[in-house]
């Protein structure tokens, strides 16, 4: 950190996370605000942190999560495995897909006996658009295509695919997927949030930070059922596959209440780690800097 004398604002140099470090003016010397601040944080997923990446040559094997939950994802078979693509996005690495691969953790307990379930990802949809629920980031009761409690994805409708949440509150609930007002975005980079507000019965969904779905009816009122054990995928399971070439930067998991405050933090540190901050409407109380602590 370094400073000047008199009235001159100040720049502060942070490292947000290993390997990254974004400096910015700032007239008190407040450190970056990180995921690692977040109540409920259940999963951390970050491209940009070559630690947490294990490669077989140029492959995925491992991704490691940064929550305390460790929550680790890998992929033993080779041919499953995705891709690292180096300087992808604002000079960072990011993961790629060709459309058959996927990294799982099928030990889990994400989004066990909860009431609120959110998912968070920086990503970006091909060109050419899929078929069926073009899934990102999911939990499901083991390894039971079937048996997805949540997930981001861009759902089947009319007239195109849109951005969305799908899932179930209990394992023996019918699969539902509510799709936003956003059509999927494709070869572009987003910030998606999807929530599963389990305690309400709704589903909200925000695409760089404005909100495109509020409060539409979604399962039954209560929480998820504690007794399966639970998967995390990347990309999506054996039957649910996001399409190639679909690459992802980031992806967060938040167990419990999101106050808009956090929500908006985290599209803040999101948009200027990964140089989105134009994606970010105006008004975003962070369009112009990133969150601080």
């Amino acid at each position: 950190m370094f400073s000047t004398v008199g009235p001159v604002t100040r720049r502060v140099a942070v490292q947000i996370d290993t390997g990254v470090t974004v400096t910015y003016p700032d007239s008190t010397g407040s450190a970056a605000w990180t995921p690692a601040q977040l109540t409920g944080l259940a999963l951390w997923l970050d491209a940009a942190d070559a630690g947490t990446i294990t490669l077989n040559g140029t492959d995925v094997s491992q991704w490691d999560d940064k929550s305390p939950n460790g929550y680790d994802l890998s992929q033993a078979t080779a041919v499953n495995q995705p891709s690292l693509v180096t300087g992808a996005l604002n000079g960072k690495p990011v993961i790629r897909t060709d459309g058959n691969d996927r990294l799982d953790n099928t030990t889990s307990s994400l989004f066990r006996d909860v009431g609120t379930a959110t998912w968070v990802v920086v990503a970006k949809y091909p060109v050419a658009t899929g078929t069926g629920n073009a899934a990102l980031l999911m939990c499901s009761r083991g390894d039971a295509d079937n048996s997805t409690r949540f997930m981001l994805t861009a759902n089947p409708s009319p007239g195109g695919e849109f951005m969305g949440v799908a899932g179930r509150r209990l394992d023996t609930d019918s699969f539902q997927p509510i799709a936003s007002s956003t059509a999927r975005i494709v070869d572009t980079w987003f910030i998606e949030v999807g929530q599963a507000d389990y305690t309400n019965a709704e589903a909200n969904h925000w695409t760089d930070g404005a909100q495109d779905l509020t409060g539409a009816v979604f399962q039954t009122a209560g929480n998820t059922e504690d007794t399966d054990p639970l998967s995390v995928n990347v990309f999506g399971s054996t039957n649910i596959l996001a399409p190639a070439n679909t690459e992802i930067a980031e992806g967060i998991a938040i167990e419990g209440p999101l106050t808009t405050s956090d929500r908006q933090k985290l599209e803040g540190y999101l948009a200027w780690k990964w140089g989105l901050e134009a994606n970010l409407p105006a008004g975003h109380p962070y369009k112009s800097a990133p969150p601080t602590v």
